[in-house]
């Protein structure tokens, strides 16, 4: 599934520059991730939640170390401020989940 989300990205992202693609990339392995644990969450399945977990952080290691070498400081500004949005949802939406 991630493969197919990958060559999905590249596909609407063709023409467009290449630090891009790797953003958009990076944001819709995101998303697929957040589904994850929302799915996880919701149908009390261990073992999705922390797939979603891990692909989270494998997309934050990618970012860093493949996508912030290559892209101006402004989208960097803007990158930082999205994970920190999605880190910030996806632990009140866990932590929340848990408690109730």
């Amino acid at each position: 599934m991630l493969i197919f989300i990958t060559q999905l990205a590249m596909y609407f992202t063709e023409g467009v520059a290449e630090h891009i693609q790797h953003l958009v990339i990076s944001f819709s392995w995101a998303l697929y991730a957040i589904a994850g644990v929302l799915y996880g969450v919701m149908r009390s399945k261990k073992n999705v939640r922390v797939f979603g977990v891990g692909l989270l952080f494998f997309t934050l290691l990618k970012i860093i170390f493949v996508d912030l070498p290559n892209v101006p400081l402004f989208i960097r500004a803007i990158l930082f401020i999205g994970l920190g949005a999605i880190g910030i949802f996806m632990s009140r939406m866990y932590y929340s989940k848990k408690s109730t």
